[in-house]
Parts: C-alpha cells; sequence; structure tokens
C-alpha cells in the first residue's frame, strides 16, 4: 500500500497479502467466541489491557512491564500495549485498510494515542498532541484550555470525565475474501466505493446541512412570536408602505435615484433603512439587537385587539384578510407593507447567512456584517421579495448595484453559484409565509411545516448542499427555464 500524504518523495511502500491462509481462515477467527470477547474489552482498562494481552500472547511481556502496579498514565501504559502488540505478538494476523478517509474507529485510535497526526511520515507518536495543534488547525470556536490533551485523555480513562465515543460499543462492518479465487480488481474496487459512501456519509453526518442550519433559524424566529397571538391577532402598518417596481434598465433607474434618491424612487419601507434594521442585518443572531429591532418596529395596534406588552411581535399569521382589507385601498402603485413582508425582514438576514457560510465553506461568524452579504440581504428585502410588479420572475435591475458577477442575469432562476443565494431566500420566505397561512390553527407547541419538511431531509444521504441550492434555485446548468 502506498502512503496517502502529500509527502513528495513516497518511498516507502507497506505490503500484506490480502488472501488468507485458508478459505476459512477469516471466518472460523471473526466468528470465535474469543475474537468477539476482545471487540467487547475495554482496553483502557488494566483488566482490559490483561485481556488484550493474552489474546495476542504477549502476556508475559506485558506483566513485567507494568509489574502488577496502578499508573497514573494509563494512556501511556495503553500506547505502550499497542506497540509490545505490534511488535512481539505471533498472533496480530488481522489486518485492517483504511482505503480513504479517517474513519470513526481510526480516529478514536489516533484519540486513545493521544498522537498528532503526522501527515509527513505517518508516525503515530504518544504524548505528541498539545493545544497549539488545535489552534493552527483552525478550529471553529476553538478556545485555550488549561488542561493538556494527555492529562484530559487520562482523566477520561480514570473516568473523571465521561466520553461515550470513546467508551461505548460500535459497529465494525468487515469485508474480506471467502477464497482464493476472488477477481482483486474486482474486490477493491468495491472496496474504495463502500469507504467513500461511509466517508461521504460520516461527512455529512457530523457537519449539520443547510436544511438543518436553516431549520434551526427558523425554529428560533418561531419564538419569536405565540401561535395563539399569530392566530388571532392581525398587525397594522399605517406607517410602511412600497411601490411596486416596473420594468426598467439600470440607467433610467440610476437617473431617477439621482433625481428622487433612491428610497423614494424604488418605494421601500423607512424601516429597511431605519438604524435598527442596520444593525439587525449585521448580526440577526444577536438576540439583543433583535430584539431592540422589534421593540422599536413592531406594530402595537392591531385590527383584532391588543396582546399585553405593547407589541405584536412576527412572525405573524397570514390569512385573506391581512393580505386584502388590512392592506387597504391599492392605487395601483403604493400600498401598505403586509405581514408577509415584515416576516420576510425579519427572516431573509438569517437565511442569507447561513446560505452564504455554507456555500463559502466559512464560519458564519466571519460573515457578519461583510459588504458581500450586506448588499445581498438589502437587494433582496428592498427589491426581491413580494415587491415586483410584472415580469415577476425577472430580477430588478438594482442587482447590478448590489451584487457583483451576476450582470448577465435577467431572471432570478438563472443565478448562478453563490448568487443562487437569491432565487432559494425568496423561495423558502415564500414556503414560510404560505405554511403561516395554512396552519392557521398552529398549536403553541407546534410547528411550522417547513421547519418540518427541512428536518427530514437529512433522512438520506444523498442530498447535499450543491442538490439543495440546485432545486431550490431551479439551476441546471445548461439547461436554464428561461431563455435571456
Amino acid at each position: 500500500m502506498i502512503r496517502l500524504n502529500p509527502k513528495k518523495n513516497q518511498t516507502k511502500t507497506v505490503t500484506h497479502t490480502i488472501f488468507p491462509p485458508t478459505d476459512d481462515y477469516f471466518s472460523t477467527l471473526l466468528s470465535s467466541k474469543e475474537f468477539q470477547n476482545l471487540l467487547e474489552t475495554d482496553a483502557t482498562t488494566s483488566i482490559g489491557m490483561k485481556n488484550v494481552a493474552e489474546y495476542y500472547k504477549v502476556d508475559h511481556i506485558w506483566n513485567a512491564f507494568v509489574k502488577g502496579t496502578i499508573s497514573e498514565n494509563p494512556a501511556g501504559e495503553y500506547f505502550m500495549l499497542l506497540k509490545i502488540v505490534k511488535i512481539f505478538s505471533p498472533n496480530d494476523n488481522l489486518w485492517i485498510s483504511f482505503v480513504e478517509g479517517l474513519h470513526r474507529h481510526a480516529g478514536i485510535l489516533i484519540s486513545l494515542t493521544c498522537s498528532k497526526f503526522d501527515y509527513e511520515d505517518n508516525n503515530l507518536t504518544h504524548d505528541s498532541l498539545k493545544n497549539v495543534h488545535f489552534k493552527h488547525a483552525g478550529v471553529p470556536h476553538f478556545k485555550e484550555c488549561k488542561l493538556s490533551p494527555i492529562s484530559v485523555l487520562n482523566s477520561i480513562i480514570k473516568k473523571e470525565y465521561d466520553a461515550p465515543m470513546l467508551k461505548n460499543l460500535m459497529q465494525v462492518q468487515v469485508l474480506y475474501p471467502k477464497n482464493k479465487t476472488v477477481n482483486i480488481a474486482s474486490a477493491m474496487k468495491n472496496l474504495r466505493e463502500m469507504s467513500q459512501w461511509i466517508s461521504t456519509n460520516k461527512k455529512i453526518s457530523a457537519e449539520p446541512t443547510i436544511s438543518t442550519r436553516i431549520s434551526e433559524d427558523l425554529s428560533q424566529i418561531l419564538t419569536l412570536s405565540r401561535a395563539s397571538d399569530r392566530n388571532s391577532l392581525r398587525p397594522k402598518f399605517n406607517k410602511e408602505t412600497i411601490v411596486y417596481q416596473t420594468d426598467m434598465d439600470l440607467k433610467s433607474f440610476e437617473k431617477k435615484c439621482t433625481a428622487e434618491g433612491e428610497k423614494c424612487a424604488a418605494g421601500f419601507p423607512n424601516m429597511l433603512t431605519s438604524e435598527e434594521y442596520s444593525n439587525y442585518i449585521k448580526d440577526p443572531f444577536n438576540m439583543e439587537i433583535t430584539r431592540a429591532l422589534l421593540l422599536k418596529k413592531s406594530p402595537q395596534e392591531t385590527y383584532t385587539g391588543h396582546r399585553a406588552g405593547g407589541r405584536h411581535l412576527p412572525p405573524y399569521g397570514i390569512s385573506f384578510k391581512s393580505l386584502t382589507e388590512d392592506v387597504g385601498v391599492f392605487d395601483g402603485k403604493m400600498r401598505k407593507i403586509d405581514v408577509r413582508h415584515f416576516n420576510a425582514y425579519i427572516i431573509v438576514p438569517r437565511i442569507v447567512y447561513t446560505l452564504s457560510a455554507k456555500l463559502k465553506k466559512e464560519p458564519l461568524h466571519n460573515l457578519l456584517g461583510k459588504t458581500d452579504e450586506v448588499q445581498l440581504i438589502k437587494f433582496i428585502t428592498r427589491y426581491g421579495y413580494a415587491t415586483r410588479g410584472q415580469p415577476f420572475c425577472k430580477l430588478h435591475c438594482a442587482y447590478e448595484k448590489y451584487t457583483n458577477n451576476i450582470n448577465s442575469v435577467n431572471f432570478v432562476n438563472n443565478c448562478d453559484d453563490w448568487h443562487r443565494i437569491i432565487p432559494v431566500t425568496v423561495f423558502l420566505v415564500m414556503l414560510f409565509n404560505a405554511c403561516l397561512m395554512y396552519q392557521p390553527n398552529e398549536p403553541d407547541n407546534g410547528k411550522n411545516l417547513l421547519i418540518t419538511a427541512l428536518q427530514g431531509f437529512d433522512y438520506g444521504i444523498s442530498f447535499t448542499d450543491e442538490t439543495f441550492m440546485n432545486t431550490l434555485s431551479k439551476y441546471f446548468g445548461l439547461i436554464k427555464l428561461f431563455v435571456i
């Protein structure tokens, strides 16, 4: 086997026969009671170490090493047991190959050796893992710890700390040739495919997907108001208005903005240029900033009564009346905003940051307040959701001012790469609001149906973040839904 690491001069190789000495060797070994007992042995305990040494027929060497004493460094003893088995055991005939990636069992082995995984020489050296390695590895949210990794590991082995991943039993799948007539090329192909599938599945399960992140964000937003209020109260938006946008080119729009100012020319609500909202779109996950916005901008009056506390907080339930009677007389140009708009103003910033963090593969906190994300939030809230006159699927020309690298895109479903955030965000807000409309009797402990659906996306292993973005943005690479 050739070493799979970045070192250029890979002159060292390891070879081992894949075929057993007899056809029934592996089946006999793996089904034996002794081997099954070995798999269930906790080798971090003194009794477990003794059992491992006996199984591998190195108990005489092990007993001479430990001399029956209780060690204050059980992690060191465990590492020494591994070395004794690998060097002296005549019974160490089981070869485990990690074809692709480091899976859970390999990760646990490295954890128990307290070793830094060295890509240069493949050495696992006991007590070589230090706190500084976590810092240099760029582990998200890492905080300096006064305890060293070896002291933490020894505390776990001594049962001073609970670490289920290092103590609980787990399942291990074994693939082995049944006889010497197996086609080696086919066997290795199957091994690679199986290992790749496991690696992909582990990565997906370890890192929350876009759908999981968004469902968590929406769940938190949903707690800002009570279902009983959403089901009964219809807020009044007397001072916030919008103007339905008509199709125009960027030159004409900029001329109009120069003459009237962008807010007047576009006709978006005052709330979107307020200091409170400007602070909110820079960090919508900060609940203090969220509360400051809502206490200032959420309506006090409703069409159906008042709630104790003076402010009616979003998200709001949606009804036929809230979309018709509540917006007042429409003159064909200007009208009051409705509950859908206010819900969107709260939801859009969170969705944009979540999607951007996934697509850029960066920690979310690194993107808060960044120009790309803030400008995209402004574009979607001012021009992207429920403000567009015909043609409904066409992007407002202002996108050329607010975004980069999509100046050849006219229709929302044709947004590419990072800019898929635009159609996906708009679509998710539409779905969220639709669920609020068609769940009129939602209980206080209930869930928005969109949240439930997003959580269900992770039941399979093939619905990747790219699939999510491509599906919800209606973008299919070479196939465009609209011709530009």
